[in-house]
């Protein structure tokens, strides 16, 4: 079964300038970006529970993508939507402002 995922506005503004920092600093694998993010939105979708517990802050999960670098901070809504809050590389050190 998969879940409706729904990107929010600011989490779709995150992976955009993310898609396009990538697009231009990394030329040696430039679809890699993309297919993980859509790789990471079809588990979570599958799977929503698969990503961990962000203890700071409750309801929210997130997921890793190893090879780009990034996580998927997501919640799962009412009715099993999932909703993605943030597209956040690990480098930042902390948990975005959701």
């Amino acid at each position: 079964m998969h879940n409706v995922v729904v990107i929010t506005p600011r989490a779709r503004q995150q992976l955009i300038a993310a898609s396009t920092w990538w697009l231009d600093h990394r030329d040696k694998v430039p679809g890699a970006f993309e297919e993980d993010i859509t790789r990471g939105l079809n588990t979570i979708a599958e799977h929503p529970l698969l990503g961990e517990r962000v203890p700071e802050k409750p309801g929210v999960r997130r997921l890793f993508l190893r090879r780009i670098g990034y996580y998927l901070y997501y919640r799962i809504a009412t009715g099993g939507t999932i909703q993605v809050l943030a597209v956040w590389h690990h480098s930042r050190g902390s948990a975005p402002t959701l």
